[in-house]
């Protein structure tokens, strides 16, 4: 089966899915409009987030890499995954401080600043989402949570 066939396959199945949902949903009535709102508003306050920690994320690990370029060699994957995402948010966070006090910051102008920073910060956030992302992939949340993982070693 070549590439295209299973795109169209995958297309026509998820088309299928929302048919059948969107169906669902005009004859049952699950939730009522409100409630499909409050639904929709925390799905963009879960992206506000994941954009707020995008930009720090690649804020911190600018930062840190020019600031300490040698001075995060001893730290695992994910320590200096953290390490750069905190740094990004301690830094976020004492400026929005700032304006807060002399009263220039506002919803629609923090969101438009995480914009903006997150297309500067692009190639270093997009660095800090592989790392993270590689390093989950790697098995090494399995190993974290108390399980085993298939690159740890099993001697004991």
């Amino acid at each position: 089966m070549n590439r295209t066939t299973r795109q169209l396959g995958a297309l026509l199945g998820l088309l299928w899915v929302v048919l059948v949902l969107g169906a669902y949903y005009i004859f049952h009535k699950p939730f009522q409009p409100g409630e499909a709102v409050g639904i929709l508003r925390t799905l963009l306050d879960v992206l506000g987030v994941a954009l707020l920690v995008t930009v720090a994320g690649g804020l911190g690990r600018r930062l840190l890499r020019r600031a300490l370029p040698e001075g995060l060699a001893s730290l695992s994957a994910p320590e200096k995954l953290a390490v750069d995402a905190l740094a990004g948010l301690g830094l976020i966070s004492v400026v929005v401080l700032a304006l807060a006090v002399i009263g220039l910051i506002n919803g629609p102008l923090f969101l438009g600043v995480m914009v903006i920073a997150a297309a500067l910060l692009a190639r270093d956030a997009a660095a800090w989402w592989r790392a993270l992302l590689g390093w989950l992939r790697g098995g090494r949340m399995r190993c974290a949570m108390g399980g085993r993982s298939s690159s740890s070693s099993s001697s004991a």
